[in-house]
């Protein structure tokens, strides 16, 4: 379905692109190295943008929900912690509908908050790219891996 197909090429731009440039300004004989290097790095990346975002959501959910508690938007016996946040959406839809409303709210504004971390981070990101020179992406492949014309005149020389 279209549905599954234009995330599916968003994230192939995402993920292929940046292993290009970086193919483009390495010495040949570093291509592996380069390549396995920006591969490790992009997957940590990815481990700690959950875990940030996953800490962000959930301090911020308790922090909220302590709030509605205190003030008596919800009852006690409502509680759901951060910790159990993401797997209690079904819980949570057998509660009162204002005590629902309330976690709306309160799902939101942790979202929010997870977003401004984000984004914060996303543009500090775009900050430091200013510092990297221009290079030519303009460049053959001459690896050790690459198919070369010349060892095929060779041969046909040969023969």
């Amino acid at each position: 379905s279209l549905m599954v197909v234009i995330p599916a090429i968003g994230g192939g731009f995402l993920f292929q692109l940046p292993i290009f440039a970086v193919q483009s300004t390495t010495i040949n004989d570093d291509l592996g190295i380069a390549t396995a290097a920006i591969t490790f790095f992009r997957s940590v990346g990815q481990a700690f943008g959950v875990a940030i975002g996953g800490t962000v959501f959930q301090n911020e959910f308790d922090r909220y929900i302590n709030q509605a508690v205190a003030d008596g938007t919800i009852p006690k016996k409502f509680l759901v912690t951060g910790a159990q946040a993401a797997g209690a959406y079904k819980t949570i839809g057998t509660f009162p509908e204002h005590i629902i409303s309330a976690y709306r709210y309160i799902y939101a504004d942790s979202l929010r908050t997870v977003w401004y971390v984000t984004t914060g981070i996303a543009a500090a990101g775009f900050l430091v790219s200013f510092l990297v020179k221009n290079e030519s992406m303009d460049k053959g492949q001459q690896s050790k891996q690459a198919f070369n014309n010349q060892h095929k005149e060779k041969k046909a020389e040969e023969v």
